[in-house]
């Protein structure tokens, strides 16, 4: 039976390598005095080796070229509750933002 497992090892260390798009889900520092959380930037990974088997990716960021000011770079748009004095905050409740459909091409 064949199946899709995925990409290689060596597939993804190449992938990880290059500039690509990552969600903050925790703090990152992408240069002085300028720290992201919970948006999206740009990272790419080098492979360290500590020994035989001891191995970590070391990260750089950067900030991504675009930023679109509606999203905050989280690809999500905050719905006004009217039962609510302010917007709530999406976190997956709200509605995609336009910038995710024209990175997608629709």
């Amino acid at each position: 039976m064949k199946f899709n497992c995925g990409e290689t090892w060596s597939t993804k260390q190449q992938r990880l390598q290059e500039w690509h798009e990552w969600f903050a889900w925790h703090p990152v520092r992408l240069g002085d005095h300028d720290c992201r959380w919970l948006e999206k930037v740009q990272r790419k990974g080098r492979l360290c080796w500590g020994g035989w088997i001891d191995s970590w990716w070391y990260w750089d960021y950067k900030a991504i070229e675009n930023p679109c000011n509606k999203c905050n770079n989280t690809g999500w748009v905050c719905e006004w509750h009217p039962d609510k004095e302010a917007h709530k905050c999406c976190g997956g409740a709200g509605m995609p933002c336009e910038c995710n459909k024209k990175a997608r091409g629709e």
